[in-house]
């Protein structure tokens, strides 16, 4: 019974390397956004931060006040956390 698992745990983490290698080899690298991407020095911004900064606006947007509030920093950890889990259970 643990053999199957592991070797399903196995098999899924081959099929998730073979994949991004698939990605990564398919990625246009002779494109200028590419390029600009790879030699920019302006400081980037993750995708996490990016999201944080939305949700933060629209709550901010849809409930004036509330970044006053002392839950104001636990629902915009839970929105994103929420958001995350969504998006993770999309691609499965």
């Amino acid at each position: 019974m643990q053999n199957d698992n592991l070797k399903r745990q196995e098999q899924q983490q081959e099929n998730l390397q073979a994949r991004f290698l698939d990605y990564a080899k398919n990625q246009n690298k002779n494109s200028a956004e590419y390029i600009n991407m790879i030699t920019s020095s302006e400081v980037r911004v993750s995708g996490t931060q990016k999201l944080e900064a939305m949700v933060r606006a629209q709550l901010r947007k849809e409930f004036p006040g509330i970044e006053n509030k002392k839950s104001y920093e636990f629902l915009v950890a839970s929105v994103i956390h929420n958001y995350q889990k969504k998006q993770l259970q999309a691609t499965d």
